[in-house]
């Protein structure tokens, strides 16, 4: 019998990108699952916390900041962590108990380094992640469009495919053939779009750090066939303030072009 899905979705420290088009693709692939999606102020660790223990969820999708001994959701709090001592929040165990039997997908940097391994260990039936920082693009505009998708809709096929019924091995496969599929779309259709050059090694680099652990064969989700989700630009995230860019997390770097004359409307988030 298949339990909840849980999507955990921050919005601050520049995850309202990702968290956007998560809830678009759980909105989509969870229809006649029982669904929970905790967004914003409810991505914090003491809701989730009281979530696992309430609804025992199958499956949990995180985004947010990580590093290899931490996951951290609204406001970087801590919500998953190893006592390394390798970085400020790492300097005790935090909620490993609460992963046994379930499948874990953190679209974050890093999480596929270590904890990512260690919450298998702990228990969790599998993991997919990334073992390095995962890059994407944010639209100084704000409005999710299909250059700032592009990464996400490759990433989140796993989600798809274990929504629908597949295999975390599954999963994982038609992931990485949606990095190649992206990678085709800007080498072709999208060749003329200012930010191909640098969109191509974005994907490329995505797909090398894509990780799986633990049993290939988990399922989160009965079989079931679901229409494919339509590509739309999102315009629910807020706008990229020019003043707002910072550099004390060592995983938060933009690469931005001149105000004026630049390539392309973009930053790139690490």
């Amino acid at each position: 019998m298949f339990g909840v899905i849980l999507y955990i979705e921050p919005t601050t420290d520049y995850i309202n990108y990702p968290s956007a088009i998560a809830r678009k693709f759980a909105e989509h692939f969870g229809q006649g699952l029982h669904l929970l999606q905790l967004y914003g102020d409810e991505a914090n660790p003491q809701t989730i916390r009281e979530a696992v223990l309430r609804l025992n969820p199958s499956f949990i999708f995180h985004t947010g900041h990580s590093f290899p001994c931490v996951m951290t959701v609204q406001h970087k709090q801590p919500l998953f962590s190893i006592a390394t001592g390798e970085h400020k929040l790492c300097t005790k165990d935090r909620n490993l108990g609460l992963v046994k039997g379930r499948v874990i997908h953190s679209n974050s940097c890093l999480a596929g380094a270590e904890i990512g391994g260690v919450l298998v260990r702990r228990g969790a039936q599998a993991f997919l992640g990334s073992r390095e920082e995962f890059l994407f693009l944010i639209p100084e505009s704000g409005v999710i469009d299909r250059a700032t998708m592009s990464p996400f809709l490759a990433e989140y096929t796993a989600d798809a495919v274990l929504l629908t019924g597949g295999t975390v091995g599954q999963a994982h496969k038609e992931r990485l053939k949606a990095f190649d599929k992206e990678i085709q779309y800007w080498l072709t259709k999208g060749k003329d779009h200012p930010a191909a050059p640098l969109l191509l090694r974005i994907l490329e680099s995505d797909k090398d750090i894509a990780v799986m652990y633990g049993n290939e064969n988990a399922r989160v989700a009965p079989e079931r066939e679901v229409t494919p989700l339509e590509i739309q630009p999102i315009t629910e995230a807020q706008p990229v303030q020019w003043s707002a860019f910072v550099f004390a997390a060592p995983l938060l770097f933009f690469l931005k072009g001149k105000r004026k004359g630049n390539s392309h409307p973009y930053h790139r988030q690490v």
